[in-house]
């Protein structure tokens, strides 16, 4: 008898061990839910207030000092992405110009730089300051040695930071991106994340005759995939800013996106939850009440293409 109560005594003390656990383990996992919502709640708190201001911010990033921007850096491993059109209907661009004679001296990544700031500096500022930067070039920039600081003495030096050059140039670099991709962020479902698409980065320079443009383009990707890798979907956006010909301001920027492309094997109901997050990236300015224009979201999806991504 003795020995049977015993063992009942055990059993309860281990189940009121086990309740005590479960009810421990239950109050961790709430801890941790309620601090991931917590965070996830502060996070969109900030994406809100970066979507509000983005358009001074993306202003204010632009204004800065050359030096303190990625120009250096970031010019070099996108030069070969960067298109120049001018509109303007002025003599070409003279191919002798075109042409470095360096002997080899300089990488092939620094002769399309050098061609980038050609039709640049020509199509902004003349020939004069072409030439100048024609006959300087390769003093500067080197086959070797450290490429982003022989470009920032070369920027400072030669193209100016008070430059209309130099101007354009401060809006070519991945930091200009961060107010109006974060915005973009803030107005897609958070159910959806993503990430950049490697490689899709493009950049389009239009000098017309009464003001230029500059546009980027990048794709995104879902962080969700299936067995072989690929993405539940993929969307392009394209930040536009837009300056007066003679770039004393900026006089616009806006973002949008403009495909949706959703993999051919997702079934209806998570396509339908896909275009459903991004709904809330349609915000409009003139149904907005008692906010500045200037301050406003300008984010579209129309015109939009959805397309199906075929994994066959």
């Amino acid at each position: 008898m003795g020995s049977c109560a015993s063992a009942e005594e055990d059993k309860t003390e281990n189940n009121n061990n086990n309740n005590k656990n479960t009810k421990n383990n239950n109050k961790k996992t709430d801890n941790t839910n309620n601090e991931v919502k917590e965070a996830a709640a502060q996070h969109r708190e900030q994406l809100d207030k970066v979507a509000r201001n983005w358009k001074q911010d993306t202003d204010a990033i632009w204004k800065r000092r050359y030096d303190v921007l990625a120009i250096h850096t970031d010019i070099p491993r996108l030069g070969h992405k960067i298109q120049v059109i001018d509109n303007c209907g002025g003599p070409p661009l003279p191919t002798q110009l075109l042409e470095i004679q360096n002997d080899g001296e300089v990488s092939e990544k620094g002769d399309v730089v050098y061609q980038l700031f050609l039709r640049l500096s020509y199509f902004l500022e003349g020939e004069l300051k072409a030439q100048k930067i024609a006959s300087s070039y390769t003093r500067y920039i080197k086959k070797t040695g450290d490429m982003s600081q022989q470009m920032l003495s070369f920027l400072g030096e030669i193209i100016d930071d008070q430059s209309i050059t130099m101007k354009i140039l401060k809006v070519c670099h991945q930091k200009i991106l961060l107010p109006g991709y974060y915005t973009l962020k803030s107005q897609i479902h958070p159910d959806l994340p993503f990430r950049d698409a490697r490689g899709s980065w493009r950049i389009i320079i239009t000098i017309n005759p009464d003001e230029i443009t500059v546009v980027h383009r990048k794709r995104q990707q879902s962080t969700s995939a299936n067995t072989e890798g690929a993405p539940d979907f993929e969307f392009e956006w394209v930040l536009t800013i837009t300056f007066d010909k003679e770039l004393n301001s900026m006089q616009d920027c806006s973002v949008r996106v403009c495909d949706i492309t959703i993999r051919n094997d997702i079934d209806e109901i998570k396509k339908a939850k896909i275009l459903d997050g991004f709904k809330t990236v349609n915000v409009s300015s003139s149904e907005s009440e008692g906010t500045s224009s200037t301050n406003q979201i300008e984010l579209s999806i129309q015109p939009i293409t959805t397309e199906i991504i075929n994994t066959e």
